[in-house]
């Protein structure tokens, strides 16, 4: 997938971020701003390149469905799981975890640790 100018410098700011601090970016992208394409690049390459677990976190069950629905569309070759009480799912061993906040609040432990 080709990323807009302004996407790839999301991504790439998010990268140079990360190699400088400890904590976690924040990429502020306004609507119709396609976030979705600049989060699938991120969890492509988190576990295709370098081997890591991603957590997405969603307050709202329904903006859970668009995000998988939307990121397996946009990058069909990273396997995503759910973790939500509202969607009855618990998938805890795919290398994309999108859960809901309350969900993950109440049962953590349930989850191994992610690198992003």
């Amino acid at each position: 997938m080709q990323l807009r100018p302004y996407q790839q410098a999301a991504v790439d700011a998010v990268y140079d971020y990360l190699r400088g601090h400890d904590d976690n970016p924040c990429v502020v992208i306004p609507t119709a701003g396609g976030k979705t394409p600049v989060l699938a690049t991120i969890c492509r390459d988190a576990v295709g390149r370098w081997g890591g677990r991603v957590l997405v976190l969603a307050h709202v069950k329904e903006l859970l469905e668009q995000a998988v629905d939307k990121l397996r569309v946009v990058c069909p070759d990273v396997r995503f799981g759910v973790y939500s009480a509202g969607l009855r799912r618990r998938d805890t061993d795919e290398p994309v975890i999108v859960a809901g906040i309350q969900s993950v609040y109440k049962r953590a432990c349930d989850l191994d640790a992610f690198d992003l």
